[in-house]
């Protein structure tokens, strides 16, 4: 089986959403506006302020009763670039492998039996195909001169697939690179999705709403215990490499039916001296309007103690670079007198909330060539359109005033 079909395995476990909805939004995007732009910390500063006019705002087509917002702890702006490390092309396939496995035992907390497990090797080369190696047989037959130079001779990758829930095992896919992994344990052997509900929204790593309880396989708890247990897991003890400056906090979360009990999924996202980036669907196989990359992972409890499934984490061995300071962006104030502006009449839209977010530049913005994806500062802005009762994201960039959109797919 080719690679990029075992990678579609992932939407078994992410199926939480699906229904079709299309909204035509005309967006009149003018020049750069006259608008007046602060420092950070004046923005920072005049938030209380803003907030308080945004609320209390006439606006011909956004209603802005509940909205909220926060902007702490930011370092500094920047137009930013993403750099892969690719730091096992570095390694030999046996360098790599050790790697692997024990970031396996450290997902599952164990050293077990991997007899179950098979690698997957690739090859460019005028032969092509792939080779298949138990796992109790690969350490001794990658130490052949065969696969000595490997990754200077091939662009591709080796691969660990496993698959023993059905016997109460575990579920294991992982690559050399530490780009496709996913992991799980038998926790989730009855989930289904639940009535799909956006009524946990979270904005700049903070749940907008009450705390609840769910129940899970060994006991009842609630949200905020979890969400404490999952960020100390991401920012103390994480499995997979976290980048200088990175961080990283909740974008999401959903509940599921996990047999008679509750299941749990947080969408992760980084964030980088504040500033988180845009992240996207928490099903893996999210689809949008747009074109435009979002950062996301997903993080399963089932029980109490640890995460039953951690998967789509992407490219984690990379590097942040500061390609320009930015001193000045527009404010949260002007940001939603813009974007009322800009949007016409066609809608009105309930503003839940908004956040200032790295968001990735449009693929036509972005060297093909290049190694490395842009990311710009940008105001999010989270509504729920009135005429169909959908999520519309609006965006608003800091620094050039200019406005774009993106809506999801949900499939129900």
């Amino acid at each position: 089986m080719k690679k990029k079909t075992k990678m579609l395995v992932l939407s078994a476990i992410a199926l939480l959403v699906i229904a079709v909805s299309v909204v035509l939004i005309i967006i009149s995007n003018k020049p750069k506006e006259e608008a007046t732009f602060y420092t950070i910390d004046d923005v920072k500063d005049k938030m209380t302020s803003d907030i308080s006019k945004i609320q209390k705002g006439k606006y011909k087509n956004l209603i802005c009763d509940d909205f909220s917002a926060s902007l702490e702890d930011i370092e500094g702006v920047y137009n930013i670039e993403i750099q892969n490390n690719n730091d096992y092309l570095k390694k030999s396939l046996v360098e790599n492998l050790k790697i692997m496995d024990t970031t396996i035992n450290r997902f599952f907390n164990e050293e077990f039996d991997k007899s179950f497990i098979e690698a997957e090797i690739y090859f460019d080369d005028e032969e092509g195909g792939s080779e298949h190696i138990g796992y109790n047989d690969l350490e001794s037959a990658l130490s052949d001169s065969k696969y000595k130079d490997y990754h200077s001779r091939h662009n591709e990758s080796m691969w660990l697939f496993g698959n023993n829930t059905s016997e109460g095992g575990y579920m294991v896919q992982i690559d050399d690179g530490l780009t496709n992994v996913w992991f799980s344990k038998y926790g989730l052997k009855e989930i289904e999705s639940n009535d799909y509900n956006k009524g946990y929204l979270y904005l700049m790593g903070e749940r907008q709403g009450e705390d609840f309880e769910v129940t899970l396989s060994d006991k009842s708890v609630k949200i905020s215990e979890l969400e404490n247990k999952c960020l100390e897991y991401l920012n103390k003890d994480f499995i997979l490499p976290v980048p200088e400056n990175i961080s990283y906090e909740i974008g999401d979360a959903y509940t599921l039916k996990n047999g008679d009990k509750d299941a749990v999924c947080f969408l992760i996202r980084r964030v980088y001296k504040g500033i988180p980036f845009e992240c996207g669907s928490n099903g893996a196989s999210g689809e949008y309007n747009d074109k435009v990359g979002h950062d996301h992972g997903l993080i399963y409890y089932a029980d109490s103690n640890s995460p039953d499934t951690l998967m789509g984490f992407g490219k984690t061995d990379i590097k942040v670079n500061e390609i320009e300071k930015i001193d000045k962006i527009l404010d949260l104030n002007n940001a939603m007198k813009i974007l009322s502006d800009r949007i016409g009449t066609n809608s009105t839209y309930n503003v839940k909330g908004a956040e200032l977010i790295y968001r990735e530049e449009p693929a036509e913005n972005n060297d093909s060539d290049s190694d490395c994806v842009k990311l710009t500062p940008k105001w999010k802005i989270v509504t729920l359109n009135q005429n169909d009762d959908k999520y519309t994201l609006f965006y608003v960039d800091a620094v050039t005033c200019e406005v774009t959109e993106r809506f999801e797919y949900y499939y129900e």
